[in-house]
């Protein structure tokens, strides 16, 4: 029974965090597509390090939000897709170091999303699509992601002193 409850807990878990990811995409989704990007949702990686359903949670997340609003069809479908997928996997994986954690997702986009840009055709130099890309990533998940993951510790916090834990 206990092992129903928690695989019940992580798809719900996982479920509304690619919701909060799909709603935060789509209000700024203006700034979330193109050449400089700033997806403000990718500060939610940091989530991996406390959640093993941000995994799943993510990656359907950023999958829902291309077959919605890319301007780039089915290339970045997969490969944001991917680069989502393996970036909160490094992240889980590595979260007990949580500053080199938050590399994985700079790094996975900033090698797979300037071919989405070059095939797309908004780009033609792989190396420019690859720095802005990885400077967007780290501004989201530096910038934005280590303080909601401090504010995150503060409220878990609080809930484990209010628990007795």
């Amino acid at each position: 029974m206990k092992s129903r409850v928690y695989n019940v807990r992580f798809l719900v878990t996982g479920a509304l965090i690619a919701a909060i990811y799909v709603i935060i995409t789509g209000i700024f989704a203006p700034i979330s597509f193109g050449l400089v990007q700033l997806r403000i949702s990718e500060a939610m990686y940091i989530l991996a390090l406390f959640e093993a359903a941000a995994v799943p949670g993510l990656t359907v997340g950023c999958l829902i939000c291309n077959l919605l609003w890319t301007p780039f069809g089915l290339i970045d479908i997969v490969l944001g897709t991917l680069a989502t997928a393996l970036g909160v996997l490094f992240v889980r994986k590595m979260r007990a170091h949580r500053t080199l954690s938050l590399l994985g997702p700079v790094v996975t986009n900033g090698l797979l999303i300037p071919v989405v840009l070059i095939i797309g055709g908004v780009e033609s130099s792989y190396l420019l699509g690859a720095v802005y890309i990885a400077a967007g990533e780290a501004i989201a998940c530096y910038g934005l992601g280590l303080p909601l993951c401090e504010a995150v510790e503060r409220v878990l916090k609080q809930i484990n002193r209010k628990n007795g834990d």
